[in-house]
């Protein structure tokens, strides 16, 4: 025999228990069981909840990798363009034609970057930035 309790339950609660029980051959005794069952298994059990903090551990430790993985590589670019302003000379303002290859160089840039990430995003895997025929070398006429 089964000892018989009694409950108050939230209205939304026990509507859903009403639209739940009128289904053919379930009972409200029955879901109340089984609901009861669930939550005590997953309550008394931390093994679910241990195998959880020990993968967001995991998540968490790579997480922080990356990021500071992005830290060095954006430092690193940062110390490259402010050594490469220090070297590189400032253009004479009537110099047009040095003006424009820059912008075309940048230009040209600028469309590697783009095509090699879009190539990458599509093949799910690292972008390479350069092919050789894009690398700019000092003398180039490209």
């Amino acid at each position: 025999m089964k000892p018989k309790h009694h409950l108050y339950l939230d209205q939304d609660l026990s509507d859903e228990l009403e639209r739940l029980a009128a289904a053919p051959g379930t009972t409200k005794s029955a879901i109340a069981c089984e609901a009861l069952r669930k939550f005590f298994k997953h309550k008394g059990s931390g093994e679910h909840d241990a195998a959880i903090r020990m993968r967001l551990d995991r998540l968490s430790r790579a997480h922080e990798r990356l990021a500071r993985d992005v830290e060095v590589i954006l430092e690193s670019l940062t110390v490259y363009v402010k050594y490469d302003f220090m070297l590189t000379a400032h253009l004479p303002e009537p110099d047009k034609v040095s003006a424009a290859k820059g912008r075309e160089r940048f230009d040209r840039f600028t469309h590697t970057v783009g095509n090699s990430l879009a190539q990458a995003h599509r093949q799910n895997e690292p972008a390479q930035l350069a092919n050789e025929e894009d690398v700019y070398r000092p003398g180039d006429q490209k």
